[in-house]
């Protein structure tokens, strides 16, 4: 099945530059944006790889057909990691058509890919939706979010853990590993997916950072548009919340409206 559109790709290496977001959105109504944060002293530095390559989050969002394929990953000692998994799920987007599939895909990448010589690890967040239909299906390791933003609230669609993966570790791609989820976005709502640097954009502190009740009410502030919604969002993120400090660690975030 061809693309429909070119592909948003967005990696943490060619965003450096603190304050600054970088940008991509599809034919296909999805809207995507990356940022290395904003605080150049934040906590968060002493689980960098390299220094010098602060920003190790990755995202992309790939249409095929009536079906959307995005993914958002933040690896930890070293960018290698959610750059190499994000990348090689792009290139197999067209083919991934339930969970079994992509675990199938992720085992394979990890014999066409894997580099022992790379310490790093990420978390790693897929969502495959419908953009006729609404529904969808989703895998993931780690701390990353998936939520559906609509006038009648927020519904978070998967449950956090403490897993993180590697394409040098198969087992680290185990469906026993995951967590796993399914859907219907409704036509009034905003699918939302993002790395922790929204929800903890003040390092560490979830309840001092962007919350459901920020979510919600961007969505009145945005009229439900997704990118929009998007901008919104990842400013604030970037600013922090009721005085609270923001921008502490890197951003990656999608926004997709039917």
């Amino acid at each position: 099945m061809p693309l429909n559109d070119k592909p948003c790709m967005l990696l943490g290496k060619d965003f450096a530059h603190y304050g600054e977001v970088g940008y991509c959105h599809t034919a296909m109504k999805m809207h995507c944006a990356i940022s290395v944060g904003a605080d150049k002293t934040s906590p968060s530095l002493r689980f960098k790889g390299d220094l010098r390559s602060t920003n190790e989050d990755a995202l992309t969002a790939v249409s095929c057909g009536d079906t959307a394929l995005l993914a958002v990953a933040d690896a930890h000692f070293g960018q290698w990691a959610s750059q190499a998994l994000v990348a090689g799920l792009a290139g197999y987007a067209r083919d991934i058509t339930d969970q079994a599939s992509l675990y199938s895909y992720l085992q394979q990448l990890c014999d066409e890919s894997c580099d022992h010589s790379q310490p790093s690890e990420t978390t790693l967040l897929m969502v495959c939706l419908n953009l006729l239909s609404g529904d969808g299906f989703g895998v993931s390791f780690g701390d990353s979010s998936a939520v559906c933003v609509g006038r009648q609230g927020v519904r978070h669609l998967n449950t956090k853990n403490s897993q993180y993966v590697s394409l040098n570790k198969p087992h680290s791609l185990d469906p026993a590993c995951a967590e796993e989820f399914s859907f219907t976005l409704r036509p009034d709502e905003l699918l939302v997916v993002f790395t922790d640097g929204v929800d903890e954009c003040h390092y560490g502190s979830p309840a001092t950072s962007v919350t459901d009740q920020h979510l919600q009410r961007l969505y009145h502030v945005s009229a439900g548009d997704a990118k929009h919604y998007l901008t919104q969002l990842v400013e604030l993120a970037l600013a922090g919340v009721n005085g609270n400090p923001g921008g502490q660690d890197n951003i990656a975030i999608v926004t997709v409206s039917l």
